[in-house]
């Protein structure tokens, strides 16, 4: 039986996706969790509040080629990314938003 995988256009922005908000994250609580100078945090959020603005077709794109190309059904995922993944969104679901 073959195994239907994910086009390569969706692993490309899969890990663009991951590179801009593993990024965003780390930055973010960077800013938020020690002690910077006010440059250094305005500078922060600034440029992440651009390049997450910037990827908003990106992630349209992804949504996409998911509807269009779907998923690939391969029974339990079992990736070790699962978890981390889910710390992620977590975490990113409990910031204020303002």
């Amino acid at each position: 039986m073959k195994t239907k995988k994910y086009a390569w256009q969706q692993v490309v922005l899969h890990w663009l996706s991951a590179v801009v908000i593993i990024w965003a994250t780390i930055t973010g609580f960077y800013a938020a969790m020690f002690e910077t100078t006010p440059e250094i945090k305005e500078w922060i959020g600034f440029f992440n509040v651009s390049l997450t603005t910037v990827f908003i077709p990106f992630f349209i794109l992804r949504v996409y080629y998911l509807l269009k190309l779907g998923k690939p059904h391969e029974g339990k995922n079992t990736s070790p990314a699962v978890p981390p993944t889910g710390c992620i969104c977590c975490s990113t679901s409990t910031l204020p938003w303002y």
